[in-house]
C-alpha cells in the first residue's frame, strides 16, 4: 500500500491510496475461509461449504467491503501518524475512483480530495477595540413601564358603554352585508381593542354599541387586510381570505381596567413589603429593570462585535473549494451551486469562529461540569413555566424535569455547546480593549440594524 498527496491550495489536498493485489488478498482468502465457516448453503452442512463455491458467490462484495475498509482505516491511519486536523470529511474524487474495477481486480488507486484546519494565531487583545453600548434609560419608557405595571394590578370593571381603553368580546359570524348568516359560516368569539380598527367611522359604531347589541361590519375595511383580520378573530387565513368580509358581530362583554393607585399596597405586590416606599424609589427600581434588559441587548452586541473582529484579525484561510464541495455533498436537501456561492459568506464566517472558538477552548481549559449543565437545564425549564405566567418556583421540584432535558442528546449538546461559548466570551471580554459609548435605544436600535458582516 502507498499513499501519496498533492497540495491544489491552502488547506486543500488531494491524497492517493494505492493498492495492490499482494495487499488486499490475503485479507480477502481470510474472509473468504471465515465466511466458508458461517454461511449456509442447502446441500453443505454448516462449516464444509466449499471455499471456490464461497469465492463464486460472495468474493466481490467481500472485495468491496474490505478494500473499502482497508482504503478508510489508511486514511484515517496518515491522518494520525502524519497530525493532519481536517475539515469536514475527505471526499472520494469519484472521476478517478470510478476507474477501479471491482470485477476485474487488480492494482486499485483510490482518491479523496481533504480539507485541513488552517494555522493561525489569536492576537489577544485584538488590535481594535471593541464598542460597547451603554444604553441610557429613557425617562419615558419608565413612564410607560410605570402605567404598564398600574394597569397589570388595576381593578377590572365591566362597564356599560365603551370607549377606546376598554377591551371588547364579540362573536362573530361571517354574513351578507345585511348580516344574514353564510352557509357554512366562519365563526369565532375573540376579543379586540378598539385601536386595532383602522376605520374610524367603522371604530366609532363599535365604541357606540352597548353589551348584547349587534352590528354588521365589513372586516377587510376595518382591519386593513386579510392577514389583520386573520389576526382580529383568531382564524387561519385560508378560511377567511376567499369568503365575504361582512360578520354579524354581537357585543358579548365590555372591560376596562381601573389603573392600580400608586401607594403601599400596589408596591408590595410589585416588589415585597417595604421593598419600595415611594414613587421616587419605585422610578429608581423600574429604571433598573430596563437597564439590565439594555444590558443584556448591549453585550448581545459586544459578543458579535468581538467575533467580527477576532475573525478579521485571525486572517484564517479556509480551502474554501473543497467546503462548497462539501456543503453540496452533506447538505440534506439538494442545494445549487448559486445557493452556495450566495450563503457560503455566512458558513466561511461561522466556520472561522468556531475554529477560533475551539482553540480558545483548548488553549484555556475550559470545560463544563455536570452540575453547570444540571443548572443550565434548570432555569431553561424555569423559562418555559414563566413564559405560563409561573414566577414562584417554591414548591416545584425542578430536578426530574431538568435530568429529562439533558437525556436527550441534542439538548445535552445544545447546553454544553452554549455554556462554552458563555465561558469564551467571559474570558474574553477581560482581554479586548473596551471602548464604552453612550446612547439612546433609537440609537442603539439603529447600529444594530446597519451591522453587516
Amino acid at each position: 500500500m502507498n499513499i501519496t498527496k498533492e497540495v491544489i491550495a491552502d488547506n486543500n489536498e488531494l491524497l492517493r491510496i494505492q493498492l495492490k493485489p499482494e495487499d488486499y488478498n490475503p485479507v480477502i482468502n481470510k474472509e473468504i475461509k471465515k465466511t466458508a465457516k458461517t454461511v449456509q448453503i442447502p446441500g453443505f452442512r454448516p462449516g464444509h461449504v466449499p471455499e471456490q463455491l464461497v469465492r463464486s458467490r460472495y468474493g466481490k462484495a467481500i472485495l468491496v467491503d474490505e478494500v473499502n475498509r482497508m482504503v478508510i482505516d489508511a486514511l484515517y491511519k496518515y491522518f494520525e501518524d502524519n497530525k493532519m486536523d481536517v475539515i469536514g470529511q475527505p471526499l472520494p474524487v469519484h472521476s478517478e475512483n470510478g476507474k477501479n474495477s471491482f470485477d476485474n481486480p487488480g492494482d486499485f488507486e483510490f482518491t479523496f480530495e481533504i480539507g485541513l484546519k488552517p494555522k493561525f494565531e489569536i492576537p489577544l487583545p485584538p488590535k481594535k477595540a471593541v464598542d460597547f453600548f451603554v444604553i441610557k434609560v429613557n425617562e419615558n419608557e419608565v413612564d410607560k413601564e410605570m402605567e404598564r405595571l398600574r394597569e397589570r394590578y388595576g381593578e377590572v370593571t365591566n362597564p356599560e358603554t365603551a370607549d377606546e381603553q376598554c377591551y371588547l368580546q364579540f362573536a362573530f359570524t361571517s354574513s351578507d352585508e345585511n348580516g344574514n348568516a353564510e352557509e357554512n359560516p366562519v365563526q369565532s368569539t375573540a376579543w379586540i381593542k378598539a385601536d386595532a380598527i383602522k376605520d374610524n367611522t367603522i371604530r366609532n359604531k363599535i365604541l357606540a354599541l352597548k353589551k348584547g347589541e349587534s352590528i354588521t361590519v365589513n372586516l377587510l375595511q376595518a382591519a386593513g387586510s386579510f392577514a389583520e383580520v386573520s389576526a382580529l378573530i383568531n382564524k387561519k387565513m385560508e378560511e377567511i381570505e376567499n369568503r365575504s368580509p361582512f360578520y354579524h358581530a354581537e357585543l358579548k362583554v365590555i372591560e376596562k381596567t381601573k389603573p392600580a393607585e400608586l401607594n403601599q399596597e400596589l408596591f408590595d405586590k410589585i416588589y415585597g413589603k417595604d421593598v419600595v416606599t415611594n414613587v421616587e424609589s419605585l422610578r429608581e427600581k423600574i429604571s433598573e429593570a430596563i437597564a439590565r434588559e439594555y444590558r443584556s441587548e448591549s453585550e448581545h452586541k459586544f459578543h458579535h462585535d468581538i467575533k467580527d473582529v477576532l475573525v478579521e484579525e485571525c486572517n484564517i484561510t479556509l480551502p474554501d473549494s473543497f467546503l462548497k464541495k462539501w456543503i453540496a455533498g452533506n447538505s440534506e436537501k439538494p442545494v445549487s451551486p448559486d445557493d452556495i456561492e450566495k450563503h457560503y459568506r455566512h458558513y466561511a464566517y461561522d466556520m472561522k469562529w468556531m475554529l477560533i472558538r475551539n482553540e480558545l477552548t483548548a488553549t484555556n481549559n475550559i470545560t463544563v461540569t455536570e452540575e453547570e449543565l444540571k443548572n443550565y437545564a434548570r432555569h431553561y425549564v424555569m423559562r418555559m413555566f414563566m413564559q405560563y405566567g409561573l414566577t414562584s418556583f417554591d414548591n416545584v421540584n425542578l430536578e426530574p424535569m431538568a435530568d429529562r432535558y439533558l437525556q436527550d442528546e441534542k439538548n445535552r449538546n445544545d447546553a454544553e455547546n452554549n455554556l462554552i461559548e458563555r465561558k469564551v466570551f467571559e474570558l474574553l471580554a477581560q482581554k479586548v480593549n473596551k471602548n464604552e459609548k453612550q446612547v439612546t435605544l433609537d440609537e442603539f436600535l439603529e447600529i444594530v440594524k446597519n451591522h453587516h458582516h
